[in-house]
């Protein structure tokens, strides 16, 4: 039931008191003092009016929002593909970046990640990553730890860890090597002591699986030529040291190189 105005009331008790003395005063007296009256009444609803409308206004404040689980823990996601890593199972690949290769890498790694490349290496569409993990050294490079690949399924594996604490040397150019006759593609890095000598890691993948060749860590240097031709060297010390260029020959069949004709040329810094 509504409430009737406080003024309704007030009007209501004045007419009837002012109806009571009609005969004390005249219709003219009687008509001024019910306007009054009415005017006094009218000015008390509507200052009660703006006070409804007032209360009606006021609303309770909004409920903080209840933070579940997966909005409160830290979730990688991915700056190029606007997708979170995924869980493995079921993966397509297609999600896998540069940037969540790294990030996969500097999880399932304890170190630093000193060099990640991410390409095609094996022709087939997809993405991969090879990372090599370490620390810092004093010269510029990285004491190397170990060498991880990172699947187009977003799967981490250690392919190598016994680099005896030699240190990867910092190249400008990348650690990447692709041989576009054959659409595949190499990561590979010099390892050494910073003497006169040292040893290349070269790691490739074949139908989504990653390996290490046969000539990694047992070379020197793993070179492409301005003819997309690959070589190595060949220490010479008949005349003081020399390095030869020597040619690679790649088969296709195993994905593995061999060592070629060594030829006369040498090698300079």
């Amino acid at each position: 039931m509504k409430r009737k105005p406080f003024a309704t009331i007030i009007i209501f008790l004045i007419s009837t008191l002012l109806l009571a003395g009609c005969g004390k005063s005249d219709d003219s007296d009687l008509r001024d003092r019910l306007e009054e009256a009415r005017n006094e009444a009218t000015e008390k609803t509507t200052e009660e009016g703006i006070e409804d409308v007032k209360a009606d206004a006021v609303t309770e404040p909004e409920k903080e929002e209840t933070k579940t689980e997966d909005s409160v823990l830290p979730r990688f996601s991915s700056e190029e593909s606007g997708k979170k890593i995924s869980d493995n199972e079921g993966s397509t690949g297609v999600s896998l970046t540069k940037d969540d290769a790294y990030e996969i890498a500097r999880m399932v790694a304890d170190g630093k990640v000193c060099a990640l490349e991410y390409h095609d290496y094996d022709g087939d569409g997809r993405n991969e990553a090879f990372a090599a993990i370490g620390k810092d050294d004093d010269m510029g490079g990285c004491i190397l730890e170990s060498i991880w690949f990172i699947g187009s399924d977003e799967k981490g594996k250690m392919m190598r860890d016994d680099f005896n604490d030699l240190s990867m040397y910092f190249d400008e150019s990348g650690y990447y090597e692709q041989y576009s006759d054959e659409n595949v593609g190499f990561f590979t890095g010099e390892c050494g002591g910073y003497g006169s000598g040292w040893l290349t890691f070269i790691f490739g993948v074949r139908n989504g699986e990653p390996y290490e060749l046969d000539l990694s860590m047992e070379t020197e240097g793993f070179y492409r030529n301005e003819q997309g031709r690959f070589y190595t060297l060949t220490d010479d010390f008949t005349d003081g040291h020399r390095y030869l260029i020597t040619e690679l020959i790649y088969d296709s069949k195993t994905g593995q190189f061999k060592k070629g004709k060594v030829t006369d040329k040498d090698w300079a810094y």
